[in-house]
């Protein structure tokens, strides 16, 4: 997707882009940008917080910083449902977990749309999502409450690998792996 932008574009323009569902803010015959719309789209910038990234140039933006521009962007649609699909690939750890306290305060807030999370990365998902599915060779393999989803036997089906252990911290869980033969079952 951060291919589709152009490099040069100001960061609260990509934002603004989501608007109009462009990729690249181009103004066509009787469309303006107003100020309400800028500060539209400042707004949701400081709610990822991130809003000193506006004028800077989408290209130049870290993996981290254009995650947050790309998903001002899609707020400021105002959709009913975000699909984010491992949101936090190519971030560093810092980043990363200051971008799962936003998604996490977004949920909690439970002002905006659903969220669906796609990831690879068990300890991403967070206590606020409640339910969770898992999917392995494309078939459903569990479905249900996330606590009761994401145990340990659930991992080393899924992974055909022993966990050590699996470790809940705040609400997440981490798995530990140990052994590497494969796993009963």
């Amino acid at each position: 997707v951060a291919g589709l932008v152009p490099p040069e574009e100001p960061a609260r323009d990509t934002v603004l882009s989501g608007r109009y569902a462009q990729w690249g803010l181009k103004l066509f015959h009787g469309m303006e940008v107003t100020a309400s719309d800028c500060e539209h789209a400042l707004s949701e910038l400081d709610r990822l917080g991130c809003a000193a990234l506006a004028e800077r140039p989408f290209g130049v933006l870290s993996q981290g910083e254009r995650q947050k521009v790309l998903m001002a962007r899609a707020l400021i649609a105002q959709p009913l449902c975000l699909i984010l699909d491992e949101p936090c690939d190519g971030m560093d750890p810092g980043a990363r977990e200051r971008f799962l306290e936003w998604l996490g305060g977004h949920l909690r807030a439970q002002a905006g749309p659903a969220v669906i999370l796609v990831t690879h990365h068990v300890e991403e998902i967070l206590p606020e999502f409640h339910q969770t599915l898992i999917l392995r060779e494309g078939r459903v393999q569990a479905q249900g409450p996330t606590a009761s989803v994401l145990t340990k036997e659930a991992f080393e089906t899924l992974y055909q690998t022993r966990l050590a252990r699996l470790e809940i911290s705040a609400g997440r869980r981490w798995p530990i792996w140990g052994d590497h033969g494969s796993a009963q079952g």
